[in-house]
C-alpha cells in the first residue's frame, strides 16, 4: 500500500474518531455553579399613628335607653345628682380599646383606639411581625474539575499538503493546567511522537 493511501485511511479513520467524541462531549452538561440558599429575616416592630384629623363617618340615635329603668330619672334630687354624676363619668371618660389581628404565621398586628366623649379621639396601629424571605444567590462558581479530551491534528508544508497526521490527547488538572500528548505518522510512514504542555495566561 503507498504512503498516500495509509495517511488517507488514517486521515479518515481519525476523523471519525473526532467526529464520535465530539458528539459524545456534547451530551455531557457542564456542571452548575453552586447555589446558596439564604433565608431573610425581616422584622417589623413599629407604632403608625392615624395622621391628621379622625373622620366621622357616620352616627346613629339609639333611644333604647330612655326605656331602661337605670336611666330613668328619679324624682328625689340626690338620687337624681347621682344618677346624672354616674352618666357623666361614664360619658367622659377616657376608654382605651386594643384589638388584635393575627397575621398568619407571622405575627401580630394591634389597633389601638382611645374613645372620649362618645368621639374617637385616637386610632394607631402596631406591628409585631416577621417576614422570612428566601433570597437564592450564587456564592461559589462551578468547582474546578479534571478534564480530558481526543483529536486529531494534521500538518503541511512546502509542497506537500500533508505530511503528517497524528492522533493525540489532552489533559486539563483543576488548576487549568494542560497537558498532551500525540503519535502518528509522516508522509515517509515514519512512526512519530510528541508531547505538550499549556498554562493559562488568562
Amino acid at each position: 500500500m503507498k504512503i498516500t493511501n495509509i495517511l488517507l485511511v488514517a486521515i479518515i479513520a481519525l476523523l471519525l474518531v473526532t467526529f464520535f467524541q465530539w458528539r459524545k462531549i456534547r451530551e455531557i452538561e457542564a456542571l452548575p455553579p453552586k447555589a446558596d440558599t439564604v433565608v431573610e429575616i425581616i422584622e417589623i416592630h413599629d407604632t403608625i399613628k392615624a395622621p391628621g384629623k379622625i373622620k366621622f363617618v357616620k352616627g346613629e340615635t339609639d333611644t333604647l335607653w330612655l326605656t331602661e329603668i337605670e336611666y330613668e330619672p328619679d324624682p328625689d334630687h340626690e338620687k337624681l345628682l347621682k344618677q346624672y354624676m354616674a352618666l357623666g363619668a361614664k360619658h367622659f371618660a377616657k376608654n382605651s380599646f386594643e384589638t388584635r389581628f393575627p397575621v398568619g404565621e407571622y405575627g401580630v398586628a394591634i389597633v389601638r383606639d382611645t374613645v372620649l366623649e362618645n368621639k374617637l379621639v385616637g386610632s394607631g396601629l402596631e406591628l409585631d411581625v416577621v417576614f422570612p424571605t428566601k433570597i437564592v444567590t450564587v456564592r461559589h462558581p462551578a468547582p474546578p474539575v479534571k478534564q480530558f479530551f481526543i483529536g486529531t491534528s494534521i500538518t503541511g508544508g512546502g509542497q506537500q499538503f500533508v505530511n503528517s497526521v497524528n492522533v493525540g490527547g489532552l489533559y486539563k488538572d483543576k488548576k487549568d493546567r494542560i497537558f498532551g500528548a500525540s503519535v502518528g505518522f509522516n508522509d515517509l510512514g515514519r512512526f512519530q511522537y510528541g508531547f505538550s504542555s499549556y498554562i493559562k495566561i488568562k
